[in-house]
């Protein structure tokens, strides 16, 4: 071989090295297993689907959670992972190139041998111990978020995960996992300049980091960081709780509205140690508001911690005058209660939207005994439809640490408007003229004074008494429980996403953003699981509460689409009186208005719609305001209305439940709404108007209708 020959060999080979090692560096991305799962679902192989169908079956799926498999149930459980690792297998035979995903990237610039290396590194996912690993964890659910991203190395055919470090571009970072990744990968790198530092919180720039360190390097961080359940419990951006189980005992639901009023006064009467407590609206009326926030005070002077949080925008309309905040704090307690509205002049001026808030509604006692509700706390919602979930155990742990990611995001981005008897407006000459000894007087013994203003008969206060035997009760082991629930937390924490999404935008505050962008960027746990939920081939229903018919577009066309394959879907809605009763005058059923637009397109596609039309002569509830959704066995519940605003400018807390009872009972409470007061709203009562008078007349009531339909 001569001299020019060798050389241009050397050169051929040495350049095919330097491509490959550059093609493979630049594929040296983070791949998810969101990235997995899209890849595999766009090629055919819907894994969550199988999982939920063929792997995870109702015995496997209930004793899993109480850690009871037997040997046959793990036998089982092991061949329907087999299965599911052959579907995989036989996918990825035929798989195509999908344009922007990650895993395709670097699958199909890779050689034969590495794409079978990234096959069976995917197909390890699904085997028994990876899966009880995960149960071990909370997490009894494969390629679910959140993910869990993947580093591969062509050069050792390896894969390692950064369990939960970084997540897909879609996904939200924990600060502290993200900072923490940052400094480590940041640490003695040539750049040390802190402002380019500060660019690689972004998702998008950790690639850059990535490339500069060995992937044993890469292991050791890894190692390092694997959160721990400290460190998991620590996440701020946390969305979807884990599963855990939860006896039937322990959980109980509530229509009557006085008897809810009634249990959250004997909550406080027993709270030993802390009250959290947000609500999106809380009176100072006789009825109900006064008789609590005594009690809440009577707590703090018996040294019970007490933090309260409220919503602005219901605080200036319903309660001008500060009642509430005055009679906390003035004069304080014997400790000092934290009582806390959101928004207001203190978030415009930082750059968010006037109704920018939250819309909890979360009532918890010493982090044993939970309320999550649609109501607030005030005589108004005792004439409402609605209803009240309360709890024990460990799903108020999880209640526990929502609030306090909330209360840790408000005192960050400091949006809390302290309220200490200051006042919220100017207070009326007869507001000052009265007398502490006074309020005293009219709200002493709240339980007895709470009784005898809500005129209970002799059914109600028996309920009230068994209730009170059941607070005595210490949480029963599921293990014991006569049927176990699986349940989960569901908190949409709009403001740190929000405030994320600013930050990571050039020169956008959180106001600028519409609220069509917020509904795309945001991840919004509930709409998510309604929607995923009732994809399910064997959930052939969903029956579901809003207040009003503006639905989040991605769940409006999802429950179109799905609709249209013939799944039966409907809706419990108020109907134009209903919307009536609660803004009178000029903006006479606005609420109607607003909802027409997407009830046309709804009944167009199959769903049936019910409007609530009560009787007001008979003093029947006159609004609909429950937040309830069920489908197959599944049951979500909270404060979100499933519509536009709880998507896109309200912080909410709801919670997942799966048991066959529960959601027999919650059909029950559907069926029986529409036998009493629904009415089903046809598409001639919602279809536009013809002529010119007509079509000016729907121009105008559309035009009410979408300027205001963010207040509901």
């Amino acid at each position: 071989m001569n001299i020019k020959k060798f050389t241009a060999m050397m050169i051929f080979v040495i350049g095919s090295i330097f491509i490959l090692s550059n093609l493979f560096a630049d594929d040296l991305v983070v791949i998810s297993d969101k990235d997995i799962k899209d890849f595999l679902f766009q090629n055919g192989l819907d894994v969550n689907d199988k999982w939920d169908n063929n792997v995870m079956t109702p015995d496997i799926d209930n004793d899993v959670l109480k850690n009871e498999l037997a040997y046959y149930q793990i036998q089982k459980l092991k061949n329907n992972l087999k299965s599911l690792r052959t579907e995989i297998q036989d996918t990825f035979k035929n798989v195509e190139p999908i344009k922007d995903n990650p895993f395709s990237k670097i699958f199909f610039s890779s050689s034969k041998a590495n794409q079978q290396n990234l096959i069976s590194a995917t197909i390890s996912y699904f085997n028994y111990e990876n899966f009880m690993e995960r149960v071990k964890n909370g997490d009894n659910y494969i390629l679910e978020s959140p993910a869990i991203p993947l580093l591969y190395s062509p050069d050792k055919k390896q894969v390692t995960s950064f369990a939960n470090i970084v997540q897909s571009k879609n996904e939200n970072n924990s600060d502290e996992e993200s900072e923490l990744l940052r400094k480590e990968l940041f640490e003695n790198s040539e750049n040390s300049d802190e402002q380019e530092s500060d660019k690689c919180k972004s998702g998008d720039q950790f690639k850059k980091l990535l490339l500069n360190k060995s992937f044993d390097d890469l292991q050791k961080i890894v190692s390092k960081l694997n959160p721990s359940e400290k460190n998991k419990d620590s996440s701020k951006t946390e969305k979807f709780h884990p599963w855990i189980p939860i006896s039937s005992e322990d959980f109980k639901v509530v229509i009557d509205p006085k008897i809810e009023a009634a249990v959250r006064l004997d909550m406080v009467k027993r709270a030993k140690k802390s009250i959290d407590i947000i609500t999106y609206d809380q009176r100072s009326d006789n009825v109900v508001g006064l008789p609590l926030l005594k009690a809440i005070k009577e707590a703090a002077n018996r040294g019970v911690k007490v933090r309260f949080l409220t919503s602005w925008t219901a605080h200036i309309l319903k309660d001008p005058f500060d009642g509430a905040g005055k009679f906390l704090n003035d004069p304080p307690p014997k400790t000092p209660i934290e009582f806390h509205v959101i928004g207001g002049p203190s978030m415009l001026t930082s750059g968010w939207g006037a109704l920018d808030g939250t819309h909890q509604k979360l009532f918890i006692v010493d982090n044993e005994t939970t309320i999550i509700s649609g109501r607030g706390q005030g005589e108004e919602y005792l004439h409402w439809v609605d209803t009240g979930f309360i709890f024990k155990g460990k799903l108020s742990e999880q209640a526990t640490k929502s609030f306090q990611n909330l209360w840790d995001t408000l005192k960050r981005e400091k949006f809390l408007v302290e309220k200490s008897g200051s006042g919220s407006g100017n207070d009326s000459s007869k507001e000052k003229k009265k007398s502490k000894e006074k309020e005293e007087e009219e709200v002493a013994t709240p339980l007895k004074e709470l009784q005898a203003a809500l005129s209970l008969n002799k059914k109600q206060e028996e309920q009230i008494s068994d209730f009170s035997k059941w607070l005595d009760q210490k949480p029963i082991d599921p293990k014991n429980s006569k049927e176990v629930y699986k349940g989960r937390l569901l908190h949409f924490n709009l403001l740190e996403q929000l405030s994320n999404l600013a930050a990571n935008s050039k020169q956008r505050s959180p106001y600028s953003f519409s609220y069509s962008e917020r509904e795309e960027q945001l991840i919004d746990p509930v709409v998510k699981e309604v929607s995923r939920k009732i994809s399910k081939d064997k959930n052939k229903d969903l029956k579901f509460y809003s207040l009003i018919a503006n639905l989040p577009l991605k769940l409006k066309n999802k429950l179109l689409k799905e609709a249209k394959k013939g799944k039966d879907i409907s809706m419990f809605t108020n109907g134009d009186i209903s919307h009536a009763s609660v803004v009178p005058g000029a903006l006479l059923s606005v609420g109607w208005y607003a909802s027409k637009k997407d009830m046309r397109e709804m009944i167009g596609a199959g769903i049936k719609i019910y409007g609530h039309t009560p009787d007001l002569q008979k003093q029947e509830p006159n609004y609909v305001h429950r937040k309830l959704a069920v489908t197959g066995n599944t049951v979500i519940f909270g404060s979100h209305n499933l519509s536009v605003p709880s998507s896109a400018i309200t912080d909410e807390v709801s919670v997942e439940i799966v048991s066959p009872s529960l959601a027999k009972q919650v059909r029950e409470i559907f069926d029986d709404n529409i036998k009493t007061t629904g009415k089903e709203i046809t598409a001639d009562q919602v279809q536009s108007r013809s002529g010119i008078l007509g079509g000016s007349r729907q121009l105008i009531q559309d035009y009410i209708g979408n300027t205001l339909k963010s207040l509901y």
